[in-house]
């Protein structure tokens, strides 16, 4: 009688992992598909790029063609900017570079709210 009560309880901390293992994987699951049904949108114009070099965070920069992590960082710290020519005061950004980056307009694609006007503050 004990040896059968003993496989029980290996059996059900077996069921219990599983089930945590399935509980986890279906949490990376929502996660991944919240991002991949976010809605993206080409940038169209030099208006919308600079739209995007004004608001977007590091993680939407760096889809832009010849922005790094790191240059994304810089950009985000040497904000706002008034034209596009103005990242030209950034640090790692070059005639050759902005040029890059200006290339990815009708090609790059960012998240909807890159795009997005940024909110006003409260009792403006």
């Amino acid at each position: 009688m004990n040896n059968a009560f003993s496989v029980c309880l290996r059996r059900l901390a077996a069921l219990a992992a599983v089930a945590a293992c399935l509980a986890a994987f279906g949490a990376r699951a929502e996660e991944g598909k919240e991002e991949k049904d976010q809605e993206t949108v080409v940038i169209q114009d030099e208006a919308a790029l600079l739209a995007v070099v004004n608001q977007a965070d590091v993680k939407t920069l760096i889809l832009l063609p010849g922005v790094g992590r790191s240059l994304a960082g810089s950009i985000v710290a040497a904000r706002p900017f008034e034209k596009l020519e103005d990242l030209l005061k950034v640090k790692g950004i070059a005639a050759k570079r902005l040029e890059q980056i200006k290339g990815g307009i009708g090609k790059t694609k960012v998240p909807a709210a890159a795009l997005a006007p940024p909110a006003q503050a409260a009792g403006k």
